[in-house]
């Protein structure tokens, strides 16, 4: 997660361009211009316009500032929260067995193609296909109020195919296929996409299969 508006080296000029997009910051700095001519436009003092302005500018960015630290804060909060992802078969053989396969890492070390294993209760840290539940069913019950606002429970379904090939985690550890799937966008009701495993499956998913 990345949700801070400007890197460190690009802050300020970042941040002097949106303040001269408001139109009081701009026609003030044209008019301190203005008075710095050397052709007595104004009866004031050149810094008469200027150093109001600049104590505008330096005290919005200051604030700007603070703002984005602390969403770099927030983030690096959330981007080192451990969650399971499942190991692949062969680093498995040299991995802890009473875990299962599974191994702790931060949620910003999850790239695409990750196994994550999710326990009850548990955030889920990224946009996923569901694979396989516990339930007999497939059926798993997720919260989306920090994206949504509603706190009702959603009901979400696993993959019919993939779940009755995927009946344990050495199963999943030696899964090897792709996901085909729409780009990234902002519908988060809408999703299209083909799972495809090397032993020849092709199962459609949709928003239904999808955390």
């Amino acid at each position: 997660i990345a949700s801070t508006k400007h890197r460190l080296y690009t802050f300020v000029p970042q941040n002097l361009w949106e303040q001269f997009h408001r139109v009081a910051n701009l026609w003030f700095l044209l008019v301190g211009i203005c008075q710095m001519l050397p052709f007595d436009l104004s009866p004031t003092s050149e810094w008469a316009t200027i150093a109001p302005l600049v104590f505008v500018l330096s005290v919005t960015m200051a604030k700007d500032a603070i703002e984005d630290y602390r969403r770099y804060a927030n983030d690096n909060k959330v981007n080192r929260r451990l969650c399971r992802v499942v190991v692949k078969a062969k680093a498995a053989l040299d991995a802890d067995h009473e875990t299962g396969g599974l191994e702790l890492i931060p949620w910003e070390n999850i790239t695409a193609g990750s196994i994550v294993y999710l326990s009850k209760g548990e955030e889920v840290p990224a946009d996923m296909l569901l694979v396989a539940s516990s339930a007999s069913d497939g059926l798993v019950y997720i919260e989306t109020s920090q994206l949504d606002g509603e706190s009702a429970l959603k009901v979400k379904q696993a993959l019919p195919e993939a779940r009755r090939m995927f009946r344990s985690l050495s199963l999943v550890s030696e899964c090897i296929g792709s996901m085909t799937c729409d780009a990234p966008n902002g519908r988060i009701n809408e999703f299209n996409g083909l799972f495809r495993l090397n032993g020849g499956l092709r199962e459609p998913a949709d928003v239904n299969n999808m955390v």
